[in-house]
């Protein structure tokens, strides 16, 4: 309860110092370890100290401890609030209908290219994003093509995803990529996409999720650098957010620091780019309306920590329709207009517990990044089998923590009417979405 209201405490002054267009921490006073620690235990009113600590996978939790800032690199806040596509049904209508909801940026996700997906589209005054790994080459050159005859901002992804690469008969045509990449050199959709989402699906522990995602990242750079493809000069990591504030912070920025610093071992001058969404497998299929709170929080946490974009789409709203879908856009637009949240100001410099997360996630992290490079990479045989262990490892891990409410989910297994429809011995998948326990 008490991090609780210490985390509504913060986003108060957030909110407050924002308004003032002022550092968020300028007006207090500095304390020393011991002065932070007796103001702590005078709150607690003869709780001991203890009752604050918890422990992680990547180190004990103490608010008492005092952290350095850990992240030193320029802040910018969240710029594009993108929708993701999946279907061409209609694709245009829909398009105008999201742009004129407030998004002001699209994420076709592997749709075949045709001349009136933007009719009457102004794409110079959005953010189009075009993920074309799985079309035909057909059309992912008609793609490369259209992007070559315009300036737009945004990016043209297509790379070798995480699944790929874990297949042990897999072979790439490096000359297609090759060809694709040369064809978009020095053009500012060029882009080098990891697709950390697959992870956030699949690993319930961070450090372990940012320490394979950072293998895999390793591994294209090494890829592209062997078959003499050159690395586009922008880099956009996606990661899934939960509904943790201060954790999903530290994570995105422990993140940034991570990737930074592999590609200054690999002497790369890149611009890194971090896309947020709500993690689908946390998305409940029963008493939906509880959702606008967790996007809120996702939204919250990629804007304060510094993510490029925060992405939606139809699965974030409540039921089907346009109507649905403005309510799940005006989320980060409220966020924008109304609460001065988006503000190019580094809130978490001097809140300690961020700090602290942050340092210590990162730490673990490359620690156990070092150990699956040292086995041979992403794409070693060893490795393989140990990143499927770990899936299904942490798969029932989550399970476990559902059915025992160690990991509680309002309108699911918390404060719901409708638990009953919960069967926790249905047949375990991977990754574990919530919807997989319905019966």
């Amino acid at each position: 309860m008490w991090i609780i209201n210490y985390s509504s405490l913060c986003v108060y002054l957030l909110f407050y110092f924002f308004m003032e267009k002022a550092h968020p921490w300028s007006s207090f006073k500095s304390s020393s370890p011991s002065e932070w620690r007796d103001k702590i235990l005078k709150d607690l009113k003869g709780k001991p100290i203890d009752s604050l600590t918890w422990n992680t996978t990547y180190g004990r939790i103490d608010p008492t401890e005092i952290s350095d800032h850990f992240n030193e690199t320029s802040f910018k806040s969240t710029e594009e609030i993108s929708w993701e596509f999946n279907a061409d049904l209609a694709l245009n209508t829909n398009i105008l209908e999201v742009l004129n909801n407030g998004a002001n940026s699209i994420y076709l996700n592997n749709i075949p290219f045709k001349e009136n997906i933007f009719s009457s589209v102004m794409n110079d005054i959005i953010h189009t994003h075009v993920n074309i790994n799985e079309l035909s080459a057909e059309d992912q050159y008609s793609w490369v093509n259209w992007a070559k005859e315009n300036d737009f901002s945004g990016s043209i992804r297509n790379t070798i995803h995480p699944s790929h690469l874990l297949q042990n008969d897999f072979v790439l045509n490096s000359e297609n990529l090759k060809k694709l990449n040369g064809k978009l050199e020095d053009h500012i959709m060029n882009c080098l996409f990891i697709d950390g989402d697959y992870f956030s699906n699949r690993i319930f522990e961070i450090d372990y999720e940012l320490a394979w995602l950072c293998s895999y990242l390793n591994e294209l750079i090494e890829y592209y650098l062997i078959n003499k493809i050159v690395i586009p000069k922008k880099i956009i990591i996606s990661t899934s957010l939960g509904t943790t504030l201060f954790e999903n912070i530290a994570k995105i920025k422990s993140l940034i620091v991570l990737a930074n610093t592999i590609i200054k071992v690999h002497n790369l001058d890149c611009a890194i780019e971090i896309e947020t969404s709500f993690n689908q497998v946390d998305i409940s299929p029963i008493e939906k309306e509880h959702h606008i709170l967790r996007l809120t929080v996702a939204c919250m946490s990629s804007t304060l920590s510094g993510s490029k974009r925060f992405k939606l789409g139809s699965k974030d709203a409540i039921f089907d329709g346009d109507y649905w879908n403005k309510i799940a856009c005006n989320i980060p637009i409220i966020l924008k207009e109304e609460s001065y949240l988006f503000s190019d100001i580094d809130a978490t410099k001097g809140c300690y517990i961020i700090n602290q997360l942050e340092k210590k996630l990162a730490d673990s992290s490359w620690s156990k990044f070092k150990i699956i490079e040292s086995n041979g990479g992403f794409r070693s045989t060893n490795n393989k089998k140990q990143f499927n262990e770990i899936v299904e490892e942490n798969s029932k891990k989550r399970l476990h923590a559902l059915k025992e409410n160690k990991k509680m989910i309002i309108g699911f297994n918390a404060f719901s009417t409708a638990e009953d429809q919960i069967q926790f011995n249905n047949e375990m998948k991977t990754p574990l979405y919530l919807q997989d326990l319905i019966s």
